[in-house]
């Protein structure tokens, strides 16, 4: 079995058995047979109306837990923390599990913010080993990206040879944000964030103070498709508030900056 290293160093395994369409009298026999053949990944969801199916093949198949990987995905229009917890507790109760592998927000509707929110707290809790998105396009998946503690590990969209999707392929690619980290470096009159992907420097961003105010003077992405950018932007902002600051961008995020950050107003 192939497997894909996530973006938070989780495991997945490349080919598994989706069980949409599969009825939950015959679910649990399908799981079983998938992984007495070799499946180890499993991915069913609140809508697909089979989640106990999944979890009685789970206890059943004779594998260990820790040997499969499961992903489910919460039902849609979820408005509040309330109900995105609902939901998650629904789906946890129809599956049995302790924890799953893989929790996806299945589709762009409702409050997808608060749902990743609360996503994200449940994540630091253990109960998911991973989150992330389902069908989320180019214009759905910044409302996630922009605001995120965890960055989704994947975004799962329908692909196969009669519907190719090429187009969003390049642009996820294009958009998504690995596990990176930066590191902030000041003087008595500005400074610089620094950006690494495990330990190589992908991109740079100097800002200099003046008075209370603190400006982005240039930013620099030393590798492409990978979001340094925004993380770099996000970061400053993170210091900018920690430390009393106003922030006044004078590069290019100028105008994202502002929009996404009403807040700071016009200085």
């Amino acid at each position: 079995m192939e497997y894909k290293v996530l973006n938070n160093g989780l495991k997945m395994p490349m080919v598994g058995l989706g069980v949409y369409n599969i009825s939950e009298r015959e679910t649990q026999r399908v799981v079983e047979d998938a992984v007495s053949v070799g499946y180890r990944s499993i991915d069913t969801a609140a809508m697909y109306y089979n989640e106990k199916g999944v979890g009685d093949a789970v206890r059943a198949c004779g594998v260990l837990r820790e040997e499969l990987f499961i992903t489910t995905k919460i039902c849609d229009s979820c408005y509040t923390r309330e109900e995105t917890l609902r939901t998650v507790d629904h789906s946890m109760k129809q599956l049995g599990l302790d924890y799953v592998d893989l929790m996806l927000i299945h589709w762009p509707v409702g409050n997808p913010t608060v749902m990743w929110h609360t996503l994200e707290e449940l994540y630091e809790q253990g109960l998911f080993k991973a989150i992330g998105v389902s069908n989320f396009y180019p214009n759905t998946f910044p409302k996630i990206v922009n605001d995120a503690k965890v960055m989704p590990v994947v975004n799962q969209c329908e692909t196969h040879v009669l519907y190719q999707q090429r187009k969003i392929a390049s642009d996820m690619e294009n958009t998504f944000v690995p596990n990176m980290e930066t590191k902030i470096e000041t003087t008595n009159t500005g400074g610089k964030v620094l950006a690494y992907d495990s330990d190589e420097l992908v991109g740079r961003l100097d800002f200099s103070f003046k008075g209370n105010v603190l400006s982005i003077d240039h930013t620099y992405a030393y590798k492409e498709g990978i979001g340094v950018g925004s993380l770099l932007v996000s970061a400053i902002n993170d210091y900018a508030v920690s430390k009393g600051l106003r922030v006044k961008p004078v590069c290019s995020f100028a105008s994202v900056w502002y929009e996404r950050h009403p807040q700071f107003g016009d200085i």
